[in-house]
């Protein structure tokens, strides 16, 4: 099952792409635990699944605000509208860093294509895209 049905999934996955896996690529070389490898398959799967889930892509160029109000950031004053967080899980490392790495991670609204800013079309899309997730097989990020 494709993760992306229509073309303007795919074409706003392409401009969020274009706009965001820059900012995960950083994360992940910063954190120098993770193979080239490990940063490609990231990176792919961020670039050709995660990015369709972002929703119409900003209508400016060179912005990361998106048209939609996402529920990640709502709580901004005033809203900053970005779908993506970028953050890194401490949980992990203890006094020997090298034996358990500090991980990059990130967090993304689902937003509907539509753009429709109610609880029934984000539920239908997060229900959708759990459905597709579950179609794929299981994915190997180790590089190996």
């Amino acid at each position: 099952m494709a993760l992306c049905n229509t073309d303007l999934d795919s074409h706003a996955g392409r401009q969020w792409s274009h706009l965001l896996a820059l900012h995960i690529e950083h994360a992940l070389n910063a954190m120098q635990c993770y193979t080239q490898n490990e940063i490609k398959s990231h990176l792919a799967f961020f670039t050709s699944v995660v990015c369709t889930w972002l929703g119409p892509p900003p209508t400016a160029s060179n912005t990361l605000r998106a048209e939609y109000s996402p529920a990640l950031t709502a709580d901004h004053t005033p809203a900053d509208h970005t779908p993506l967080e970028i953050s890194y899980c401490w949980k992990n490392a203890d006094k020997d860093s090298s034996t358990k790495p500090v991980i990059a991670r990130f967090v993304t609204d689902i937003i509907p294509q539509d753009a429709q800013q109610t609880r029934s079309a984000s539920l239908t899309t997060a229900l959708q895209v759990i459905g597709k997730l579950r179609a794929l097989e299981p994915l190997r990020l180790t590089g190996n």
